[in-house]
């Protein structure tokens, strides 16, 4: 899931601002933590290559390992928190 974290309004000079984004990534439930442990770190991991790779997009950080409740579980989620220009007109 992707929330937007909101924006200053200040432009950067270029007519645009920097928006930050988070990306959510959760897999599996609480309960079997071992294992969901380690493929949400596989996921995480491999959703920070691609958020790395696209162009005009800085990765500023990922959270720690928390659990949320969501569609009535209880799943391991971290947050790759992003950013990128966005031109207001």
């Amino acid at each position: 899931m992707v929330w937007s974290d909101g924006s200053d309004t200040k432009p950067t000079g270029k007519g645009s601002v920097i928006w930050r984004f988070r990306v959510m990534c959760y897999i599996g439930y609480k309960s079997d933590s071992a294992a969901s442990d380690v493929e949400l770190s596989a996921y995480v991991a491999a959703k920070t290559l691609i958020l790395i790779a696209l162009a005009g997009w800085t990765v500023d950080g990922v959270s720690p390992v928390g659990t949320r409740d969501i569609a009535g579980g209880t799943h391991l989620t971290a947050d790759i928190a992003v950013s990128t220009y966005v031109t207001l007109s």
